[in-house]
């Protein structure tokens, strides 16, 4: 039997084995995604600052002009009851500055009644944190007028003695008997520790987002595992002069036991709500600390894209620069990495 052969010619034979070998590899595989469209969302913040806690009220005892202490019946760190006797004074030069005392209470009295009435106010519209700090100016302003209010009886010849205007601790006494007080000196001072205040320093870059009443922890540096929990009472109007932090405030509840005194070295953690026009999952960023990266779906395949991040709470992560409202990205997967140009189905879109 004769036998045909056909004969190909050299270049379609080339073309035929290289549809041969592409048929073998088949088509790119197609990864199936889940991806995140970037928008809108509040993301938790966290700021935080170092200080030195302080009584919630400290009420100064002292005379506005010289005068013989004759006796010191307390010492630092003692309790004192509302009335109890705190130092005895000669009340002879008393007698000559009653029209000076009298100017005094009438002043502490009109700054009572202005606190007061924003006290009020502040409670009319809810804001309890401004409401709770004027609370406690108002009863330092009271301590104030009750020692002066007794300096009046002094020189009245009712009296001889400054007593306690509250219950308390007795914190600093920089007066003997025997000695001579100055005018203005702080002979001792009388300490309510059932309130707790710490003043912090926050970055700058946070001012906007920490407003008064935000919640606040306060964590002891030399008493492991104490904390308080407190709010925010007032915040710095400006910035420190190095121009980097600013001044907030924070109030909190002492322990039962009052564990808590002033001068302690403490760290105030702050939450925060801030609002940020670009958010996406934090599942979705790769190398956050260092080279914060994301895979931008862009049609059907995804590139890799650098961003620049703000605020992230564990959850989700600000976007500054590098994605807008709207982009997808993809949410990242240890068992299946992506590589640069991959092609993807989007089998789920998430978004906050």
């Amino acid at each position: 039997m004769r036998t045909t052969r056909l004969r190909v010619p050299a270049a379609a034979g080339v073309m035929l084995a290289l549809a041969g070998a592409l048929a073998g590899c088949g088509s790119p595989s197609v990864r199936d995604a889940i991806v995140y469209k970037a928008g809108a969302r509040t993301v938790s913040d966290h700021p935080g600052g170092a200080g030195t806690t302080a009584a919630g009220i400290t009420i100064p005892v002292s005379v506005d002009f010289r005068d013989l202490v004759t006796d010191v019946g307390v010492r630092p760190g003692v309790q004192v009851r509302r009335g109890q006797p705190l130092i005895s004074l000669d009340p002879t030069p008393f007698q000559a500055q009653a029209v000076q005392l009298n100017a005094k209470l009438q002043l502490l009295a009109s700054q009572i009644d202005a606190a007061t009435e924003r006290m009020k106010l502040a409670s009319a519209h809810g804001d309890t944190a401004t409401a709770t700090a004027l609370a406690e100016q108002i009863n330092s302003y009271q301590g104030a007028q009750a020692i002066v209010q007794q300096q009046i009886d002094i020189a009245q010849g009712r009296a001889s003695q400054i007593l306690s205007p509250i219950d308390g601790v007795i914190g600093n006494v920089s007066i003997q008997p025997g000695g001579y007080a100055s005018p203005g000196q702080v002979l001792l001072t009388v300490l309510d520790l059932t309130h707790i205040q710490v003043s912090a320093n926050l970055p700058i870059a946070d001012r906007q987002a920490v407003k008064e009443g935000a919640a606040a922890g306060i964590s002891l540096t030399n008493l492991t595992g104490v904390g308080l929990q407190g709010r925010v009472v007032l915040i710095a109007a400006g910035a420190d002069p190095n121009g980097q932090t600013f001044q907030v405030s924070i109030d909190a509840p002492n322990t039962p036991d009052q564990r808590v005194v002033p001068g302690l070295k403490a760290y105030v953690r702050l939450t925060v709500d801030h609002s940020s026009p670009v958010v996406i999952s934090r599942s979705a960023v790769l190398n956050l600390d260092q080279d914060p990266t994301v895979y931008l779906v862009e049609g059907q395949v995804v590139h890799r894209q650098h961003v620049e991040i703000g605020v992230s709470d564990g959850t989700y992560v600000e976007v500054l620069q590098g994605l807008k409202a709207g982009d997808l990205v993809c949410v990242i997967s240890s068992s299946q990495p992506l590589q640069e140009g991959d092609a993807i189905r989007i089998v789920q879109t998430q978004q906050g």
